[in-house]
């Protein structure tokens, strides 16, 4: 149905901040269901189109993305390596040309560390009336105190550069829409990602939220008074230090 993709957010929302009495209306009653999704359908294609437009903004700055660059695109879409940064190709030094001898690989061990999230992300902190001012109360702090973006935030930013990069696969930018039909499975995908690391390296899942948050926030209220979050490195010594008499 057209209204799936806000269905599923209002579902995950309602489950993840305990309305309890909603999350179960939105899932036994039909007509609150189709109502309330359709509301909320209408209200966020904008801000989607917002989203897509952030990531067409950065993505030839940050990925190098142009016309006829279909094998580049290929290797960011492929396992979604767009969300890692990149070692730098490896360039022939015995020729004038640019020539790649061997393309640099995704380093898998920094997911959603690619500097095109926060990027596409601070769109929800621009305008006169910024969305992150409107959802404040969803955003979580760590223990220094500092806020960490949102799995929904971040899933959707990456479904916008996923989609800006299929305009670009055939070699030349074809803008396709950036519908919820469109939207849902990748961005389930990055929900799942987000959700994996979360569970599995919860330390290493805090800290990359909050640096997503703290470079899309950059220069907004939201920075004021932002406290620097102890590395794993610095609480190990600090635990170790014996300050006693």
């Amino acid at each position: 149905m057209k209204t799936r993709f806000a269905f599923d957010s209002l579902s995950r929302s309602a489950r993840d901040q305990n309305f309890t009495s909603i999350h179960w209306r939105l899932l036994n009653d039909e007509a609150y269901r189709e109502g309330l999704s359709t509301v909320l359908s209408g209200r966020i294609s904008t801000f989607r189109g917002n989203v897509k437009t952030m990531a067409e903004c950065v993505i030839y700055g940050k990925y190098g993305v142009q016309q006829n660059c279909a094998v580049l695109v290929g290797r960011l879409l492929a396992g979604q390596s767009y969300i890692y940064p990149h070692k730098p190709d490896k360039i022939n030094p015995r020729t004038n040309l640019i020539e790649v001898v061997q393309f640099g690989q995704a380093d898998g061990k920094r997911p959603y560390e690619h500097e095109a999230i926060p990027a596409v992300v601070s769109g929800f902190f621009k305008g006169s009336n910024p969305i992150a001012e409107r959802i404040q109360a969803l955003f979580e702090r760590n223990e220094a105190g500092n806020y960490e973006a949102t799995q929904q935030m971040v899933a959707l930013a990456c479904a916008g550069i996923h989609s800006v990069l299929e305009d670009f696969s055939t070699g030349e930018y074809k803008r396709s829409n950036f519908d919820g039909s469109q939207v849902q499975d990748i961005y389930n995908v990055h929900i799942v990602l987000l959700e994996t690391i979360k569970e599995e390296k919860p330390e290493k899942y805090r800290i990359m939220m909050e640096n997503i948050f703290t470079l899309a926030s950059r220069g907004t209220s939201f920075n004021k008074g932002r406290k620097a979050a102890p590395t794993l490195l610095k609480k190990e010594a600090l635990a170790k230090l014996d300050l006693s008499d």
